[in-house]
Order: structure tokens, then sequence, then C-alpha cells
């Protein structure tokens, strides 16, 4: 599948081409491997030592292989017309901005799940290696991650910026575990000397529970760093924390309570408010009237009414005091995320003046690409072009709706219909963005190729 891909069609992203190519290349490597086997088994006079080539053959090899195979059709199933290409694009030059990370790029996956997931480099890297190892045959290249999007995403931009979270695991396995992880391990060194000595295995315990739970607060804060508070949103849209709106502490209890691998909603959104209010997001949405800025509203104080929900709990350890853990490092995120991603530090004074702008314009059905401000030719930025969009939805859509004839505003079709327009629309502004910042060099061809609809839009 991945040797006999046309290059016309379907057009894939950069790293897709990049892990079909080593895909192609392994198969290869993997089947002169295969056929100089059983000239090397029949060399072996002792039957046993034959016995032992075979076994590598049934169970490293082939074992391996399945596991790969297993990505292949779903990365396939992502060309550009399938993804929210220009959005994908836009997140990779962000990333790019932070030196260290240029040569960070990420192929994506079509999931049938609705959810998104980072692939840990064990899950595809690491397997590739070991057939690498066994065949001699070309390693994996360190940089390339993998992600998992829903396939119902396709034309999307408001929910995917959920994308950056998933951008944020591979971070912080190849770039910041080690500085959070001594982090986790100096809030429990201070725990340990408060209540008194536990043995190496309640120790491990506690530090896996908070790496889980701190690499999901690290991640959301490196979303929102990249991409702003249109990640919480995004985020509140997926949990469906509007519930929480009006609602006693503790209720609903889903979204107070700690489990293996995710800590409790309300204290993600305690800490998103924390870094928003940190790096300057959180006076320009304050006032906001709708559900995900109310839901940031409500989580103003650290909530007291939680539950941690784990098989064997060590004895010595209480539930509050762990959780004290927990917020002393997530406490050191707000500074530390905001040291280590670039580039951010413009986008709140550009939403300040651009937003009212793009405003007018999507009122209009008109994409934002080029705006005036100040008698000034303007580009708007990605970041800003992504906040201002989904102030416009969620604060000034009725505007939209009131200027199309026929359309209702009170109509659940209509809105629905629009968003997917206005979505439409918003990734055109984005495209265009690269094009006219000459910020096409690594992606012209899926630019040029892979363009998505503008749904009748005009561009000024």
């Amino acid at each position: 599948m991945c040797s006999e891909l046309r290059a016309d069609y379907p057009v894939f992203s950069d790293p897709s081409r990049e892990f079909f190519r080593y895909i192609e290349k392994l198969g290869n490597e993997s089947l002169r491997y295969l056929r100089s086997l059983p000239e090397q088994i029949l060399k072996d006079q002792d039957p046993r030592l034959a016995d032992t080539k075979r076994q590598k053959l049934l169970l490293p090899l082939r074992s391996a292989w399945e596991s790969l195979h297993q990505y292949i059709r779903p990365a396939l199933s992502a060309d550009t017309l399938r993804l929210p290409t220009s959005l994908i694009a836009a997140l990779h030059d962000r990333l790019h901005e932070t030196d260290e990370w240029r040569s960070y790029r990420f192929t994506l996956f079509h999931t049938d799940e609705a959810n998104y997931f980072q692939l840990p480099t064990d899950m595809v890297g690491d397997v590739a290696n070991q057939i690498a190892a066994q065949v001699g045959g070309t390693q994996f290249r360190l940089g390339l991650g993998h992600i998992e999007i829903p396939y119902s995403q396709a034309d999307g931009i408001f929910l995917n910026t959920i994308l950056a979270h998933e951008m944020g695991h591979f971070i912080y396995q190849l770039y910041a575990s080690h500085d959070v992880e001594d982090e986790i391990g100096r809030a429990v060194e201070r725990m340990v000397k408060e209540i008194g000595e536990l043995d190496d295995e309640e120790i491990v315990l506690c530090e896996n529970l908070l790496g889980n739970w701190v690499q999901e607060i690290f991640c959301d804060m490196f979303a929102i760093c990249l991409v702003g508070p249109a990640f919480s949103f995004a985020f509140s849209q997926l949990v469906g924390a509007s519930v929480l709106i009006g609602r006693p502490e503790g209720e609903p209890d889903d979204f107070y309570r700690f489990e293996w691998g995710h800590p409790a909603e309300v204290t993600r959104f305690h800490n998103h408010r924390k870094l928003l209010e940190k790096i300057g997001w959180w006076h320009e949405i304050r006032n906001w009237s709708s559900a995900p800025v109310k839901v940031l509203q409500s989580c103003e104080e650290p909530a007291t009414l939680l539950t941690v929900e784990i098989d064997d709990w060590p004895n010595e350890v209480t539930q509050d005091r762990l959780l004290q853990c927990y917020n002393e490092v997530c406490d050191s995120l707000v500074d530390y995320v905001p040291k280590i991603v670039r580039g951010y530090g413009n986008d709140v004074a550009d939403f300040k003046v651009q937003s009212p702008i793009i405003a007018q314009y999507l009122q209009r059905a008109i994409v934002p690409s080029t705006i005036i401000v100040g008698g000034r030719v303007v580009h708007p930025r990605p970041v800003v072009l992504i906040n201002a969009g989904y102030q416009f939805l969620l604060e000034d859509f009725s505007l939209l709706l009131a200027n199309i004839k026929g359309e209702k505003p009170r109509s659940i079709e209509s809105r629905s219909r629009l968003t997917a327009r206005l979505e439409l629309w918003l990734l055109k502004a984005l495209e265009d963005h690269r094009l006219l910042t000459g910020g096409v060099s690594n992606h012209g061809r899926i630019t040029q190729q892979g363009n998505q609809e503008t749904s009748g839009a005009s561009s000024h």
C-alpha cells in the first residue's frame, strides 16, 4: 500500500509521506532478510540452532509487523482532503518557532473513536526499531510523532485545536519529562519528610500517579501557550463541561474524580485559568458570556470535594496530601511551560486589536485573510484567527445568521450548517496566511493541491 501511492492523488502531508517511505523501506529490508533466512538456517548443522532462528522469525518479526500493520491503513486514510490541513500546518509552524523543536513533525492517523490520542514512541518507533535491529534495516527517525484524529473531524478547526494537546505529549516525552519528573520527585520528598517513611513500592506508586496526572496538565498548558484559550474552549466542548455552570461544588461528581490516567476535569480548568492569567489572555476573555468562559470562572478557586479512585492505595498517604503534591507541581508548570514555548508574546496584544475587525469580516461571510487595521493592511496570524473565530462563534454568531436571508437565528439546523461554513472560512484564512507571508516552504504542495473548500465565502 505504501509503495503504490500516486504522486498526484491523494495528497498527503510531508510527515505522512516520510512515514510511508520509511515503512516501504523497512518492508523491503525485511523481505531481503527473509529471502536470506532459509540459506542461513540450512548452514546450521545443529537442529537446535536452526529452530532458534525459526522462532526469531515467528515471534519478534511477525508480531512487530502485526503491531505496525494496524497503523498503515488509518494513516493512508488521512489524506489532505480528509484532514484540516491548514490548521495542522499552522500548528507545525507555531511549534517550530521554538528552535529546539524545529525537527519535530507529526503524521496523523484516522480513528473511529470520538477522541484524540498521541501514540507513544514505543507503539510505532520502538516497534519499527525492533524490526530494523533484527533485519539489519534502517532505524526510525527520532522526532516524527503520531497523532490519531477522529475521522469525523476532517473539516473542523475549533475542536481540532485539541491536536495541540496531543503534540504536548510528544514534547513531554522527548523534551520536558526529565524536568517535570524532577519536580514531582521533590514534591514527593517533601511529603515523605512530613508523613514519615514510605517503602520503595509506595513511592513509585505515588510518583507514577502524579506523573500521569501532571503530564495531562503539562499538555493542557502547552496547548494554551501554542493556540491560546481556544484549546480550553475546545476541551470544555469535548468533555461537556457546561454542566458545571451553576452547580454546587462536587456535582456532577465525574468532573471531581481523579483516575489512574487522568486528573479531575475541574482541576484542569482551574489550571487553565491560572495560566491564562499568567500569560495575559484572561483579561481579554473574562467578560464573555459564553459557557466555556463561565466554566473557567466557576473554577477560579481550587476544588475541595475531590475523590481519587485508585486500587492499592498506600495507607500512610492521605488523598489530600497526595493532591497537595499534585497542586505544587501544577503551580510550578504555570512558570515552566511559558518559558519553554516560544512565540506567544504578541498573541494577546494582536488579538485585542484585530478580533473586533475579524468579527466584522466574518459576519459578512468574508474570509479574514487580509484586514485593514488603522489604515494598514494586516494578515492576522493563525493564533489570532483561531481565537477571534472562536469568539465570534461563542459571542456574535447571531450577527452572521441575521445577515443571511432565510436563516433562522434560533434554528439548530441553521447554526450547525453555518458553523461548518465558518470553520471552512477560517481554515481558508489560515491557508492564505502561509501564502501571503511566504510560510509555504515545507508545505507548498499540500497548500496548493489540498485546498479546503471556501463554501462561497469571499477572500478580502
